[in-house]
């Protein structure tokens, strides 16, 4: 018997051969694949899959000590910490994986089988030589099969098979029969093509990248709300400043007012009315207190600067002041820039390469199958011979197929026995409604594409012009709520002597109070919003990123597997 599996370890080794040992995955992704005993192992373990609820522990677990960070230090630690971009940024390496896995319709397929099958028969016919059959088999086989990049399937299998009988006419008791085989499989129309063949490949590779400027697009949104969170923390923090001032100087009028009852110069009417502004603008402080608390909110949340590994991450403390640069933001360079560099466009162009790819493969479908197929073979035969006597003549007969397991091979290598076989087969669906739907869903689905890309360009002009224009707005916004406030900051000043002389009032001196804190306000509002609109510019022309020193690595293209090279 082990003579018998002398073909198929030879088989074996030859397949195994061809494989560069100790060969590292063609791809790096963060999931370890386990080992074949790990599999096995597993395949009989009862694993629990139960979802498990957050302890009420973690869930009451919060870090409150304040870190103090610049914008910058905030936009590196939302792109560290954030879970969401964490989960886009895998998207790169599945994606890169579908490129692997589209690599694997060139992998051979081996394929190896053993069986063994015993046999009594009970016997009423004389020229079996026995009451009793007894018959033994022993079948091994092995075969490797691959699909080239031309789309033709080749495959060569062996099987060795040892037979022994007491039948009485059997002339080889055991007999040893080993037979190689080679065959080829070639579309001539459809799935015919080197092309075709790695079209699905080049897809993968495209949505490959489609996934890589996803992840990007997704990146600099995440800045851009980062940005715009750490400078409405900013303002709310001013406003509540703002709002704080406006209370101490609603008291102090309260306080002064109420000498001056007391002192006869001014009616009981007019502490009332200090006192009611003084209650609304308390009331607006704390409205003030709680929308800085929501902002501080956001904003932890979005950078989750979490290393004790509490629920709630650190409240943020942001120390940066918001600045004026002088920026002349030049329409035409901008879209131009923004056409080449935004995420967004560079994975619409791959998207539509890759609708197209799919295209080409529906319209393959069209055609008729119309498959060449040809087959060679090589048979070998040997075994123990036991004489025989002729049907006729009545002479003892000894076959000349006689010998060892060896020599079997060696008649096998001969090539004096074979067998071939060439041919063509046709296969046609006589509607073909099936192919011609998915072609024209193909074409309608590129052209629908093409005009999502143009909407997309005209979308990003429209971003790009209105991005610089609240630029420009905001900066003049600055230049008049400046002026406004320091306005209001004199006219109270005025008012103030004028009160102090009896010829103003108490409700002039609570308006022109209330004007002040709503310059303020309005400056600061003015000056966030520049900030926050230079942002948007960045983001519109592509360039927030590089802002921040932010770079988007790559990932290397995985090698192309040996087996998909031909």
């Amino acid at each position: 018997m082990n003579r018998m599996l002398a073909l198929a370890a030879a088989l074996l080794a030859c397949a195994f051969a061809a494989r560069p040992l100790g060969a590292e995955p063609t791809s790096s992704p963060p999931v370890r694949i386990p080992s074949l005993g790990e599999q096995i192992r597993r395949q009989w373990a009862i694993e629990d899959v139960q979802p498990q609820v957050e302890s009420k522990d973690y869930l009451g677990s919060r870090d409150d000590r304040v870190e103090r960070l610049s914008l910058r230090d905030a936009v590196t630690a939302a792109l560290e910490n954030n879970p969401g971009i964490a989960a886009e940024r895998l998207g790169p390496s599945l994606a890169r994986a579908d490129v692997d896995r589209a690599n694997g319709i060139f992998d051979p397929v081996l394929e190896a089988s053993a069986a063994i099958e015993r046999t009594r028969l009970p016997n009423s016919s004389a020229l079996s030589g026995a009451p009793v059959l007894r018959e033994r088999e022993n079948v091994f086989g092995v075969s490797l099969r691959k699909l080239l990049r031309s789309g033709a399937t080749f495959s060569v299998s062996g099987e060795s098979t040892e037979i022994d009988s007491n039948a009485q006419f059997t002339g080889l008791r055991p007999k040893y029969t080993p037979t190689v085989s080679f065959s080829l499989a070639q579309p001539l129309l459809k799935n015919f093509g080197i092309d075709l063949t790695v079209l699905v490949v080049r897809s993968a590779e495209a949505t490959s990248s489609v996934a890589y400027y996803q992840y990007e697009a997704r990146a600099v949104a995440l800045v851009r709300q980062v940005v715009e969170a750490y400078w409405r923390v900013v303002q709310a923090r001013e406003d509540l400043k703002a709002e704080r001032d406006g209370l101490r100087l609603a008291e102090t009028l309260v306080s002064e007012n109420q000498a001056r009852v007391r002192a006869g110069a001014l009616p009981p009417v007019a502490v009332k009315e200090a006192q009611a502004d003084a209650a609304s603008r308390e009331e607006r402080v704390i409205s003030s207190e709680n929308a800085l608390a929501v902002a501080l909110d956001a904003l932890r949340l979005l950078l989750q600067k979490n290393p004790e590994g509490t629920f709630l991450p650190r409240p943020i403390d942001p120390i940066d002041s918001p600045e004026i640069r002088d920026v002349e933001p030049n329409e035409q360079e901008i879209l131009e820039g923004a056409i080449v560099r935004r995420p967004e466009v560079q994975q619409a162009r791959y998207d539509v390469e890759n609708r197209k790819i799919l295209a080409k493969i529906k319209r393959n479908n069209l055609l008729p199958g119309l498959d060449l197929k040809a087959s060679y073979g090589l048979n070998g035969l040997s075994g123990h011979a036991v004489p025989q006597t002729g049907f006729r003549t009545g002479e003892t007969v000894v076959t000349r197929f006689s010998g060892n397991y060896g020599r079997a091979l060696d008649r096998l290598k001969s090539n004096d026995f074979n067998s071939y076989s060439a041919g063509l087969s046709l296969s046609m669906p006589l509607g073909n409604q099936t192919a011609e739907a998915e072609y024209v869903q193909s074409q309608i689905d590129v052209r629908r594409g093409e005009l999502d890309y143009q909407q997309l360009l005209a979308n990003v002009a429209l971003e790009v012009r209105k991005a610089i224009g609240d630029v420009r707005s905001n900066s003049k916004r600055i230049t008049a709520s400046r002026l406004a406030r320091e306005l209001a900051q004199e006219n109270l000043e005025q008012e103030k002597k004028r009160y102090d002389v009896g010829l103003a009032t108490t409700k002039d001196i609570l308006d022109f109070q209330q004007r002040l804190t709503t310059a303020r306000a309005a400056e600061i509002e003015a000056l966030i919003d520049y900030n926050v609109s230079l942002a948007a510019l960045r983001q519109a022309e592509g360039t927030l990123l590089r802002q921040f020193d932010v770079v988007i690595d790559v990932l290397p293209p995985n090698p192309t597997p040996l087996w998909a090279r031909f």
